[in-house]
């Protein structure tokens, strides 16, 4: 049996070398289907099929370049992250600069395989360089912004597992990664939410202008909501990324406590799934309101308040806490009094007028009638 399965896959490998497009397209679609299996990913290795596939992708048509990507992808994937010789052999053979061409200007199901491969070779910091390096990160961005769902899914993925070198953390916010990840946990698909997320945890990490930009992009409001009603993949992805705002940043502590993470992160803690359990009660520990930086913000906060109360007329200060209270009335000149009696004074000699009018005309009615 071992033998027959070899055989075929060195078949769909010839057939990769030196067939027409529609046999190398059929062949690797077999070798993708094959690829799932982790045993057999070694075979087709083995019998040199990566090269002829990085050839497909890179000169083939539109059917066959889908293919490629996708049996390269399995080929590259393993849980495990022990799957270093495949995604070694992809380099070498120059499948990166391929797989970020397909991402760039293939069609959109060769720009989901592309983006879904670049996400499973990207499982170390040299690759995720050399994916940098051969512009990879704006495409994966315009994917990410742009493309159908699972194109955004896929493209989350990749750039989450980017984000994790600390260079391509600054190429990805320059690209505009932020606002398009807030973007996708507010309103993506579930999938493409939990790895917008995740992305956004990773951004974060140890990165102080991202914690900031991501912040003032309006990030922290949809990963609360995310905490509160998202998959449990979803609610542990987004209790991080806020765990990950809060480092060396009080303002961000104060803004995700005013959103209302408290209460849901207390429920996930509660009730969620293991991993998540351990990220919310994380992130409830930083969020701590007797937290000295927080009282020290508060107290701060205080203080600009009541020098700028001081520096008002007492007049025109409204305390914008008490909804009750109305605006301080505008301030009267001397020009205004005069005004208001001119107009009171025109008033009552209208009104003097028109009674004598009136008086008038009853008077001629009576007359009349004797």
């Amino acid at each position: 049996m071992a033998e027959t399965l070899r055989k075929e896959i060195e078949d769909h490998v010839t057939a990769l070398k030196h067939f027409n497009a529609i046999r190398k397209q059929t062949a690797a679609k077999a070798l993708a289907l094959f690829a799932y299996n982790d045993a057999i990913r070694a075979v087709i290795a083995d019998a040199g099929g990566i090269p002829p596939l990085v050839a497909l992708l890179a000169n083939g048509a539109a059917d066959g370049q889908e293919q490629a990507a996708r049996a390269l992808g399995n080929l590259a994937y393993d849980l495990a992250y022990d799957n270093s010789a495949n995604c070694n052999a992809i380099v070498e053979a120059g499948g990166i600069a391929a797989l970020v061409a397909l991402v760039d200007n293939g069609d959109a199901r060769a720009k989901v395989a592309a983006a879904k491969a670049l996400a499973s070779l990207a499982r170390d910091d040299v690759i995720c360089a050399a994916i940098a390096d051969a512009g990879g990160i704006p495409p994966l961005v315009a994917l990410l912004a742009n493309g159908a769902a699972d194109g955004q899914e896929q493209a989350a993925r990749a750039l989450g597992n980017l984000a994790y070198n600390n260079a391509n953390k600054v190429a990805i916010a320059d690209a505009g990664g932020i606002q398009a990840f807030v973007a996708l946990v507010t309103n993506g698909a579930a999938g493409a939410q939990e790895h917008a997320a995740a992305a956004l945890r990773n951004l974060a990490y140890d990165n102080a202008a991202n914690t900031v930009a991501i912040a003032d992009a309006g990030g922290i409001g949809p990963l609360v909501a995310l905490v509160t009603k998202g998959t449990a993949d979803g609610q542990k992805w987004a209790a991080d990324a806020l765990l990950n705002l809060t480092y060396n940043n009080t303002a961000n502590k104060v803004a995700i406590v005013c959103a209302g993470a408290i209460k849901p992160l207390v429920a996930l803690e509660t009730k969620g799934a293991p991993g998540s359990r351990r990220s919310a009660a994380h992130a409830l520990q930083i969020l701590d309101l007797a937290d000295a930086d927080y009282i020290s913000y508060i107290t701060r906060l205080k203080s600009e308040n009541a020098s700028l109360k001081r520096q008002l007329p007492e007049d025109d200060v409204v305390d914008l806490r008490d909804d009750n209270l109305q605006p301080p009335k505008k301030k009267r000149n001397l020009r205004d009094e005069v005004d208001e009696q001119k107009q009171a004074v025109l008033k009552r000699v209208k009104q003097e007028k028109v009674a004598v009018e009136g008086a008038r005309d009853r008077a001629v009615e009576d007359l009349e009638d004797v």
